[in-house]
């Protein structure tokens, strides 16, 4: 049985393009002045640890978290509580 495709053709071709100009390729892994601004106002004790982002994704719609191996448990669930407290002081916005 085909698989059945949830993006169109366009939709998939727009997606995984790569900008051909170096001004848009720039724009999508740089910090413009209107992130910056929301990057200073959203510091905190929500995000203590300091607000880390690593862009990721052609369009920089994905967060990549990396994880020591040696990491214990509870490191890894004080980061994820984090991550999720800086998520939701951003979602009142």
């Amino acid at each position: 049985m085909p698989r059945r495709s949830i993006l169109s053709a366009t939709e998939r071709e727009s997606l995984l393009a790569i900008p051909a100009a170096g001004d848009e390729l720039i724009r999508l892994y740089t910090f413009n002045e209107a992130d910056l601004a929301l990057i200073r106002q959203h510091r905190g004790a929500q995000n203590r640890l300091g607000f880390a982002v690593q862009p990721c994704g052609t369009y920089g719609n994905v967060i990549r978290i990396l994880v020591p191996l040696t990491a214990s448990d509870a490191i890894v669930d004080e980061g994820l509580a984090i991550i999720e407290a800086a998520l939701t002081a951003v979602q009142s916005i």
